[in-house]
């Protein structure tokens, strides 16, 4: 056979129900509810049929893929508090391709092309405001959410497995149309957020590369990474529409090495910025943390092993001061052969860390 094919069809029906109320303690203890637009009465019913025909071609020098999936839906919802009722039909057509060339005993090539027709659910139709988390209040004033996803990436690989060198390179790109665009109105101690009816565009490309390299002289393995990536995206704040660009770099080396018949050390260092910034007059943000990671293995025999690993963390952000931390770990296992059995002691945080920040950017 030059490919195999297969078929499959089905159907699924959805029910929801989504209550809400936000409601206020006065000095005197009585309850009233926070406003004529805190509480949800929303019923929800999706019907979806569809259908999937998939071929593939296994071959030794081409390998392909290509699925062709059909789904008609019908989605349904209401909500007696705001007169709200709506119906919503659709035929989507998701169609996705691979391919894997060889160009070499060892070398080859990927390809894939995927569209995607992304619907949205409950969650995206409630009108009344519901309370995320203490400071966050969530609404939606738009029809229900609908994207068109579309990926593209290309990618090469090189390996050579008796010299145990590897490399490979790849890149990406995502477009996705949404019909809606989420509105933040942020005071000093609160954030409303309101998705709106307007057109909404994300683009983001991603580019990337590995190389590994063992080296039988020294009986270690170099390895080393870059990634890039770009995001294109829009957001409403304060009533100002903001177009950003976030940017993300990593580069990271490492080494593992076996020093002894009983001593094993590894190495990996990781640096990562990310920068956002927008055409308009919002101001531009920065990241850049250092991770250092390293770890030894003494193993005295073969029925018992002792680690110690630790990790060094800096990060600096734009205006504000460093952080640094150092985390250390060790452990010992033995292992009782009689019994099969391996017990192990452990000790974590040596440096009894108490208190740790991360940080997480996008875009502003």
């Amino acid at each position: 056979d030059y490919f195999t094919q297969s078929y499959r069809a089905g159907f699924v029906v959805q029910s929801q129900k989504l209550e809400s109320n936000l409601n206020v303690i006065q000095s005197n203890n009585t309850i009233k509810p926070e406003s004529d637009s805190s509480a949800n009465r929303l019923n929800w019913t999706r019907k979806k049929v569809y259908a999937e025909a998939a071929y593939d071609l296994p071959g030794k020098i081409l390998k392909a893929s290509l699925t062709l999936p059909l789904s008609l839906q019908q989605i349904n919802y209401s909500d007696s508090v705001y007169a709200q009722n709506k119906s919503l039909t659709r035929l989507y057509f998701d169609p996705q391709f691979r391919i894997k060339y060889l160009v070499g005993v060892e070398n080859f090539i990927t390809a894939l092309y995927n569209f995607r027709n992304v619907i949205g659910n409950i969650q995206d139709v409630y009108h009344g405001y519901i309370l995320q988390d203490y400071r966050t209040l969530y609404a939606n004033n738009a029809d229900l959410t609908e994207r068109k996803d579309q990926t593209a990436a290309l990618g090469f690989n090189y390996r050579k497995a008796l010299k145990l060198f590897f490399w490979s390179v790849n890149a990406s790109y995502d477009h996705i149309a949404a019909n809606n665009i989420t509105s933040s109105i942020i005071s000093n101690n609160f954030q409303q957020r309101i998705v709106l009816p307007f057109q909404n565009v994300t683009d983001s490309w991603t580019a990337n590369g590995y190389i590994s390299k063992y080296s039988f002289a020294l009986h270690t393995t170099f390895s080393g990474g870059i990634l890039w990536q770009s995001n294109r995206s829009n957001q409403i704040q304060n009533n100002v529409l903001l177009p950003y660009n976030t940017v993300a770099t990593n580069l990271n080396v490492g080494t593992q090495t076996k020093v002894s018949d009983k001593v094993a050390f590894s190495y990996k260092t990781n640096l990562n910025q990310t920068d956002s910034h927008s055409s308009a007059d919002a101001p531009t943000y920065h990241i850049k943390e250092l991770v250092q990671q390293a770890a030894i293995n003494y193993d005295p025999s073969d029925n018992l092993l002792f680690k110690l690993s630790g990790e060094h963390y800096i990060t600096y952000q734009s205006q504000m001061n460093e952080l640094k931390y150092f985390f250390a770990d060790a452990s010992m296992k033995f292992r009782i052969s009689k019994f099969k059995t391996d017990v192990e002691l452990s000790a974590v945080n040596l440096f009894n860390v108490k208190n740790y920040n991360a940080l997480y950017l996008s875009a502003n």
